[in-house]
């Protein structure tokens, strides 16, 4: 990744011809087609219905439909290996070196679980709301973070081993004591206030 005034730039990286197709197999299809047959009117000027509007209607869905199961069968064949998330955060210096790399040697890569990849992407949703989070949107920026915490917490919980599980929770509960003691102080002392 090359420095420039402080922004990082990516280099341009070759696509290959099979991530093409992928991407192009994957992509959305047929809300334009079905939005351009959808706009020709019903009728004509003369109150007669349009010639033909049902038969491009039939098309329209067809090709849709087509290309919906050419997709989902061709998808699995075409993509055999399996996909994993490379994170950024795992390797700083080496993913983009990685990424450029044209061999394709899958050890090269870290790959996550589900769970940590949810976890990661869970941390990418809370930063790019924390980038957001202006005067107007700042209550609900923080109801939603604390949402992303909620999760993020649960599946932490359920990826650890039971001796560290049993171990945090108990430093949690530590914790969770000398705050409620603090709560206590507080209370003790704005009642002799009054």
């Amino acid at each position: 990744m090359n420095y420039i005034n402080g922004l990082s730039v990516r280099k341009k990286r070759k696509v290959s011809l099979k991530s093409a197709f992928l991407a192009g197999l994957s992509g959305v299809r047929g809300a334009i087609t079905m939005a351009g047959v959808l706009s020709v009117p019903i009728t004509i000027k003369s109150g007669a219905p349009f010639p033909e509007r049902s038969l491009m209607l039939f098309i329209a869905a067809g090709v849709i439909i087509l290309s919906m199961v050419v997709a989902a069968i061709m998808l699995p064949l075409i993509s055999k290996t399996d996909f994993s998330f490379l994170t950024r955060g795992s390797e700083p210096d080496q993913v983009d070196e990685l990424m450029e790399d044209d061999d394709d040697e899958p050890d090269k890569y870290q790959h996550l679980s589900e769970s940590d990849a949810k976890y990661f992407l869970m941390q990418l949703a809370i930063q790019t709301v924390e980038e957001n989070r202006r005067e107007d949107n700042q209550r609900a920026a923080y109801d939603l973070i604390l949402n992303y915490q909620v999760i993020m917490r649960r599946l932490q919980l359920n990826s650890q081993s039971d001796e560290m599980l049993k171990e945090m929770l108990e430093q949690e509960v530590k914790l969770r004591q000398v705050a409620f003691a603090g709560e206590r102080n507080a209370l003790i002392k704005m009642l002799n206030k009054k």
